[in-house]
Parts: structure tokens; C-alpha cells; sequence
């Protein structure tokens, strides 16, 4: 599942679907909403991926708690920062940082952590 709240992207997502993915992975699959993260389910999440790059700190803590409060132990969330390092559920710390070349910058950061409590 895809949560995205901007329409314009959440429509392009949408798009490449139908466009490259249809014959390999069925919309019943994979699922794009236009929806607010901070709003929208996470049950069955095993992977989130958080595009925080540019969201204000209240943002990125709110969707912090969020997540503390409800994956399941295992899931993995993927961010630009370290922030999460913050939260116990997530063991204080992040299980793997690398750095990839991205459109905006050759050496961006990405943490890996794990929901742990």
C-alpha cells in the first residue's frame, strides 16, 4: 500500500502502474491512496518507507509516534534521518545506514530501523 497526500503524485503513482506494472503486479496487490499518513492504517505494515525530507519536525515526530504506536514488532521503516533513534520501540537506534545518490543529492543519508517493543 501507497500513501501519498499529494494528489498530483499520488496520481503519477497511479499512472506508472497502470502504465509499466499492470502485467507483473495486480492492483489488488498493490494499492496507491491519496490519503494523510498520520491518518491511514498501518496494520499489516512489514516495511514503511517515510519521505520526511522535507517535513517540519512536528510532522516527522507526530508520524514517529505514530509508528511506535502501531507496527508490529519486525516491521521496518526506512527514513531519511535518525530521528526514530529517539523512540525505545525502535532500540534506540537504527539497524543500517547507507548513503545514495538521490536527484537533489549524490550523498543522501537513509536509516533502517526496526520496531522492536
Amino acid at each position: 500500500k501507497g500513501v501519498e497526500i499529494l494528489p498530483e503524485l499520488h496520481d503519477t503513482a497511479v499512472r506508472l502502474q497502470r502504465d509499466y506494472m499492470a502485467e507483473t503486479v495486480s492492483s489488488e496487490r498493490l494499492k496507491f491512496m491519496c490519503d494523510d499518513m498520520l491518518t491511514s492504517s498501518l496494520d499489516n505494515a512489514g516495511v514503511v518507507f517515510l519521505t520526511s525530507v522535507c517535513w517540519d519536525k512536528s510532522v516527522h515526530r507526530a508520524a514517529a509516534v505514530k509508528l511506535a504506536n502501531e507496527l508490529s514488532v519486525g516491521a521496518l521503516v526506512i527514513d531519511y534521518s535518525d530521528q526514530l533513534s529517539e523512540f525505545e520501540e525502535f532500540g534506540k537506534g537504527h539497524v543500517h545506514h547507507t548513503q545514495l545518490s538521490v536527484s537533489w543529492n549524490p550523498n543522501q543519508s537513509f536509516y533502517v530501523f526496526e520496531k522492536v517493543t
